[in-house]
């Protein structure tokens, strides 16, 4: 196991409805006296990010401004699938139409900015961010197992299975328990086995390992020098597959 980039205090937050939604999208009307005005964000949305990647200060914070320098509201819109907003910047609260948007699951994160007009200015056109939350990706490795005589004592073949946790200012790597991993030789399924956590040399580290038991055949041992592992993934994590040797 092993310790990544650093990142903020990471913590995982439940799906709940955004907390605001701004104004509506305007377009200038044309025979309104007020002058026309327009919105530009400041911040770039996340590119590919990964959702275990959030953390105490919420995921990321927009801003943006209007030609007007009249305020600019935010919101997360309720279409979004992986994020939801709370008011406010965290050690700014009361900053008004500000929101912090915090990452929840893997999906699509859709946040708007808005600008309602005054008696000067006609409402700003909305402008919009979009951004993708990936799911969780995992380390699979598949060690050097023995055939079995012949062919004919049946194999056990292992696994390894790792993931990223919240860990402190980052991550960890660490054991992925209570995942099925599939173990295949010459595109022939044998066996599949569930991982079980076990601990690491330190205090911190751990692991989690599937093994299974089959008989591969005489054939297949003498035709076969390796086998697969496959993890289909599931909702929060990546699939993912590794080569190990028979010997």
């Amino acid at each position: 196991m092993k310790i990544a980039r650093a990142l903020v205090p990471a913590v995982l937050v439940a799906l709940a409805v955004p907390a605001s939604v701004g104004a509506a999208a305007a377009d200038p009307v044309p025979d309104d006296p007020r002058q026309e005005q327009s919105i530009t964000f400041q911040t770039t949305a996340p590119v590919g990010q990964d959702w275990v990647h959030t953390n105490d200060f919420g995921d990321y914070v927009p801003y943006a401004s209007a030609t007007s320098g009249l305020l600019v509201e935010f919101s997360v819109d309720p279409a979004s699938t992986a994020c939801h907003a709370t008011p406010g910047v965290f050690g700014d609260i009361e900053t008004p139409g500000r929101i912090t948007v915090w990452v929840t699951a893997p999906g699509t994160c859709i946040v708007h900015a808005d600008q309602a007009g005054d008696e000067e200015f006609q409402p700003a056109p909305r402008q919009t961010q979009t951004f993708d939350v990936l799911r969780e990706p995992v380390q699979l490795t598949a060690p050097k197992v023995a055939k079995g005589l012949l062919g004919l004592v049946p194999t056990t073949f292992r696994a390894e299975l790792l993931h990223q946790v919240p860990f402190g200012p980052g991550y960890l790597t660490t054991g992925y328990p209570g995942q099925t991993l599939t173990f295949s030789v010459a595109g022939k399924v044998m066996c599949s086995g569930v991982t079980v956590e076990h601990e690491g040399p330190g205090p911190f580290e751990s692991t989690a390992i599937a093994t299974c038991k089959a008989t591969i055949g005489l054939a297949t041992a003498l035709s076969t020098n390796g086998y697969t592992v496959t993890y289909t993934g599931n909702e929060l994590s990546v699939p993912a597959s590794a080569v190990g040797k028979l010997s």
